[in-house]
Formats: C-alpha cells, structure tokens, sequence
C-alpha cells in the first residue's frame, strides 16, 4: 500500500508540474499578462492556475506586479532564473568544496523549493537527517535517536546546521529576500521614484546637481532592497569580520531560551530568527565562477604556486568585486541596477593576505590548500650571483662604452673601462660597498635596478658625487615575490601599488580589465578551434593594433597575401571580424577605395552568445528525443519499487539500455556545461 500512495504522489507532482511548464511556456511566448489573460489562454480553472503561478513564483520562475492605479496584477517570465538553473550542479560543487555537509544540503533544499525561512530550513534538515522534530517526539527527553541504525545527535546537527547558515550569510551565497526580488527592474524602478523626491518639487531651481541628487535617491532604494537595510549589511559585515560564529556556538545550549534583541534584524539571540527568509545570491556564485577562471589562467600563464597565491588574494577580495550585471536581454554595461561600480580599485596588503591565509587554515571551514613557506620559496627560480651582470639591463645612453678588461698591472681584482665616459655619469672612483653585485658603478635605471626591491624608493634621486651608494636591501618574502610576479604579468593579475609615507604597499585588482582578457582568450580559443592558430593571431593583432588594411596586416602577421586573404574571408563570414570602406572621392570607386579590417570585440560577443544560446538548445532538444527512446525503461527504473532492486526487475536488455541512455546523458550535460562556462565569460563577467 505504501508504494503504491508513493506513486500516486509522484503522479501528481509530474501533473503539477507539466501544468506550471505550460503557464510558464505561455508566458514566454507572451509576454507580461494578468490573471484572466492567463485563464483564457491556458484554459485552466482559478484553482489551478493559482497554484502553478505560486510554485513559479516559489522559485523566483515568474514575477508579478500589482498596480495602485487599477489593483490589477500583471505576471511576466524571470529569464536569468529560468537560466540559473542550468548552474544548480555548478553551485553545489562550489559548496562542497568550501564547507562542510549541512551547508550542501541547505543549499540543494533552496535550490529545489525556491526562497524559505530559516524555521522551514531547521525542519527540512531534521527530517531529512532522521532527528525528531519536536522534542515531545523523544522519550524521557532524550536528545538523541536511532535512525536505521545511525546515531543522530539532535543538538550537535543544529548546532552544524546554524553554523553552516552562518558561514552562507557571511560569505554572501546567500542573502535575504526582499519583496523586489519578486518585481521586474523596471516595476521597481517605478516603486523606487515614488518614494524618492518627486521632479515637481525641484522644479524651480531644477539643476544638474538636483537631477543627480534625485537619481542617487533611486539607485540608494533600489540598492537598499536588493542587499538589506543599513542594520541588516552591518549585522552581516559583523559576521565576516570578526569571525565570531554567534550562530552555532557549541558551548550555547540550544534548548535554552534565547535573549531576545529587539534592535536585530537577523538574528534572535545566539540563533537566526525562524521568520527570516533566504534566498540564493547569483552574484556572489558568479564572482566565484569568475575567479575559478581567472585563477585558472594564472595558473596556465604563470605556475601552479603562483595561482595558488592569486586565488588566496580574490578569496579575500570577494565581497568587493563586482559584475557587470548583463542580463539575458540586456547588453548595457552601464546599466547596472544598483548605480554606478565604485571607482577605486579594491586593495590589500601583504599582511592582510598573510592573516586571511592563516585564518582561512585554522576556520573551522573545509581545509584550506596554501602552499608552505617552503614550497613558495622552492617554486621561484633561482640564479647564480656570479652570473648577474645588472650593467646590461642600463639605458644604452648611460652605459659605459667599449668593454671591460682586467687591469694586468695589478693582480688585484679591479678593473678599469677602456673608453670615455658620457657626460651624465659620474666621474668619480670611489670604492664599491660591498653590497653591490658589480664592480662597475652604473647610475640612474641600473640605480634603480638596484634597488628595485623597495617600492618606497623605486624612484630615488639622483646620488650626489661625494655620496657613496646605499647597499642593497634585504630580498622581499616569498610571498612578495609571487605577488611580483602576478603584477608584471602582462595581464597585470595585480597592480603593484608602492609603500609612501602615508601607507604601506598594497596590491589592487582591476577586475573588469580581467574579464576583458577572459572574453579576448576566450573568443581566441574558438577562432583557433574553429579556424586554426593562423586565424586567431589575425583576431589578435587586430584586436590589439585596430584598424588595419591588408599590406599593414601581412607585414605584422608574417603571413604571405594568399593565405591571410583566404583566413580573412573565412573569419569575416564567421562573423569574428568586419571590413570597413573608406572611399577617397564621392565617386567611390574601387580603386580609390581604401578597405580596412577590424576587430569588433561587442559585436563578436553578441554573435558569439546568440549561438551559444542556440547550441545549448539544441542539446536540451538532443537530450528529450534521446530520452524518449528509451523512455519505458527510464520510466521503469525510476518507480520507488525498482530503485535499489534492477537486477531483479530489469532484463539484460533493458539493462544495457538504461546504462547507454545514462553515458549518453552525462556526455551532453558535460557539454552543456562547457557552453554555460563560455555563457558566463561572454555575459555575467
């Protein structure tokens, strides 16, 4: 009798669920309707209407909007969360990797019901774990229970699960709902201006600084629904900065009864309010998305030593970075729904760096993989001092003419410079500290060679003739090195920012030139896959120099005319490029035409995503007709009396089909996962 109540609940929910597929099929191909639009045109009674419109709107699917003028309430599809959901096993590798259990199960439940309240989070993980609910369900007041033969500690899975809630908090994976998230943008916007200073009221002295003052006041509200109140950021701020884990602190008996604050948002006492209700913040997933790759790139261009550094400096850097917000339908970089991106750079410092690496290791968060001091140390290279010559990297101007020949009077070990010295360089023979790694003393750039490893001093001026010079400083740390080495990187990982009187040396990331390097590397790898290596250095060369006609193209490329003029009609019907005709009279003739090829790096990524978008397509599409070859068998393995007991109920055929249906699964969501990665480089970065 029991699988058989299973089964007819499982029918239902796949009713349930083809008729929240059909609204939402409706409303994408619609558009914005109300509620008897939608009855007339999906034939559904109220009642079921209404209870498809609350799952969509349960997982954020679809969102609403009433107005104050007519009381009429209008539904429209969320793209970007139909999207997302492409990413839901992206999100929980992400998880897992970070934390501990309970944080993965808490983030599975928001991922398959949408936005819940903590109280319905604390009882999901209860009954799913086989802890009792309420604490009448134990006898004699045990705090503890056998469940198919596990010991479940009641107090010690709460204590994990508040705990896990917190590190989610803290970290921004998961934020608070709002009623905006419910709205579309543009509803919003229209709430947000009620409530800012009305034009009407600036109407006499209506300026530039009062127009600005009345768009802060909408970005200001419309940034406060989206990330919380002022009480509401502090209270998580807190959490992240001091590291107090108030949430889930073992020596605090939950049973107890809480203090209660008044003045908190968030949190009731030691404990999260039951009534708070979260949501998935994509943001925040796609900032680590986006580190992963750029960390990756590090690691392909520099070393795996050095990526590991890079990957501690954007963890600690996480809740500053920020996305260009595109939208699924929205290219405007400058459109960003929460105002203008800061202007100032993110930084830190090489202390900050080295306690977030130690803090991150003793956490009680999942293991943190840093390298040593030895293993840093080891993975730089190293040179003997006896075959440094610093005298070859001086300007040409500044060096000592001729060459350098020992003195065969004196069998010393000094020497002398045959030649003349030029006029800005000093006269003067003093003797060379011992510090010094030459002999022969070089002036200005090999000065400052010299002393390269104190930023404070990069530009020093120039030595009088009577002083002798400074010896050398003390070598940076291991950990400096690598982060040298991130900054001189052509991609500049890092910018190196130098110690002066009034701060100390720090390091910024220019996040959005990152992404720009993502999306040209990105779009290179497709041109040398589709079109060879000889195409992707003709992308390269334009997108670095601009415009260019074909004689400067063949001269830089080291091409012949035959084979670029072939690679450029393919990579112009590829869309990758375009040819732009300048005519030198009106008559514009051809041969008084001059034709210049260029690299359009927006136009190349809306092509470039538009068939992504088509591919991906195409797979969900493969993979129902796939399906549907095999669906008795599919649907066969997947009723409750049949899992965990195929050997019995499935034949050897029914077998080897069930077993190449799955293979054949797996390969084309790992390739819908590789287009999702490219998704992301080309829109949310």
């Amino acid at each position: 009798m029991r699988p058989l109540i299973r089964e007819r609940s499982l029918s239902n929910r796949r009713h349930e669920a083809n008729r929240a597929q059909h609204v939402l099929q409706i409303l994408f191909l619609s558009g914005r309707l109300t509620f008897s639009a939608l009855i007339r045109q999906t034939l559904f009674t109220p009642r079921q209407l209404k209870h498809s419109l609350a799952v969509l709107i349960q997982e954020n699917l679809v969102l609403w909007y009433t107005s104050a003028e007519d009381d009429s309430t209008s539904y429209e599809t969320n793209h970007n969360a139909c999207y997302l959901l492409i990413r839901s096993g992206k999100y929980l590798s992400y998880v897992e990797d970070r934390f501990k259990e309970p944080a993965v199960e808490l983030l599975s439940h928001l991922i398959a019901h949408g936005h819940t309240s903590v109280g319905a989070l604390v009882r999901a993980h209860r009954s799913s774990s086989g802890a009792p609910i309420h604490k009448s369900a134990l006898r004699n007041g045990l705090k503890c229970k056998d469940v198919d033969g596990r010991h479940v500690d009641d107090t010690h899975s709460a204590h994990a699960l508040q705990d896990s809630l917190c590190n989610l908090l803290s970290t921004g994976l998961l934020g608070l709902a709002h009623e905006s998230d419910f709205r579309p943008f543009a509803d919003n916007r229209t709430e947000a201006e009620k409530l800012a200073p009305h034009r009407d009221e600036l109407s006499l002295k209506m300026k530039q600084a009062e127009a600005l003052t009345y768009e802060e006041g909408i970005a200001d509200r419309l940034h406060e629904w989206k990330h919380g109140t002022e009480a509401q950021q502090a209270e998580l701020s807190d959490l992240k900065r001091s590291k107090k884990r108030k949430i889930g602190s073992l020596s605090q008996d939950l049973n107890k009864r809480p203090r209660l604050s008044t003045e908190s948002e968030i949190t009731d006492g030691d404990r999260l309010r039951e009534d708070v209700i979260l949501r998935i913040n994509h943001d925040n997933f796609s900032i680590l998305d986006r580190n992963k790759k750029l960390v990756a790139l590090a690691e392909a261009s520099i070393g795996t030593v050095t990526s590991q550094v890079y990957a501690a400096a954007l963890r600690m850097l996480e809740d500053q970075l920020e996305l260009k917000r595109r939208t699924l339908f929205s290219d405007d970089v400058n459109a960003v729904e929460d105002g203008p991106l800061p202007r100032e750079l993110p930084q830190f410092s090489t202390s900050d760096l080295s306690t977030e690496i130690a803090t991150s290791a003793d956490s009680n968060l999942k293991e943190f993989s840093f390298p040593g001091p030895t293993d840093l140390a080891d993975s730089l290279g190293h040179a003997d001092g006896e075959e440094i010559d610093l005298t070859a990297y001086g300007h040409m101007k500044k060096r000592r003419k001729k060459m350098v020949k020992p003195d065969t009077d004196d069998d010393s070990d000094h020497v002398q410079v045959d030649g003349f010295a030029s006029p800005d360089e000093d006269e003067s023979t003093d003797d060379i500290g011992e510090g010094n790694v030459s002999n022969v003393e070089s002036d200005g750039e090999d000065q400052i060679a010299s002393e390269e490893y104190h930023p404070s001093q990069a530009n020093p001026r120039k030595r009088r003739r009577s002083e002798s010079p400074a010896p050398l400083k003390a070598p940076p740390s291991p950990l400096t090195q690598h982060l040298l080495l991130l900054a001189h990187h052509p991609y500049k990982f890092l910018h190196h920012l130098p110690a002066t009187i009034s701060a100390d040396e720090a390091w910024s990331v220019d996040i959005h030139a990152l992404s720009k390097h993502l999306l040209i590397h990105s779009l290179t790898r497709m041109v040398t896959a589709k079109l060879g290596p000889l195409a992707a250095r003709l992308v390269r060369i334009l997108q670095q120099k601009g415009k260019l006609d074909e004689k400067t193209l063949t001269t830089l490329s080291l091409m012949n005319q035959k084979t670029m003029r072939t690679l450029l009609s393919e990579l112009s019907s590829e869309g990758f490029i375009e040819l732009q005709e300048v005519p030198k009279d009106t008559q514009r003739a051809p041969m008084k035409t001059m034709f210049f090829w260029f690299f359009d790096e927006e136009r190349c990524r809306k092509r470039v995503l538009d068939m992504t978008y088509k591919t991906m397509c195409r797979l969900l599409q493969r993979i129902t007709v796939e399906r549907a070859k095999v669906k008795e068998t599919v649907e066969k393995s997947e009723r409750v009396d049949v899992q965990g007991h195929e050997d019995e109920f499935l034949g050897e055929g029914e077998k080897e089909a069930l077993a190449g249906w799955r293979a054949k699964e797996e390969r084309l969501l790992g390739e819908l996962g590789r287009l999702d990665d490219l998704v992301a480089v080309l829109r949310d970065f």
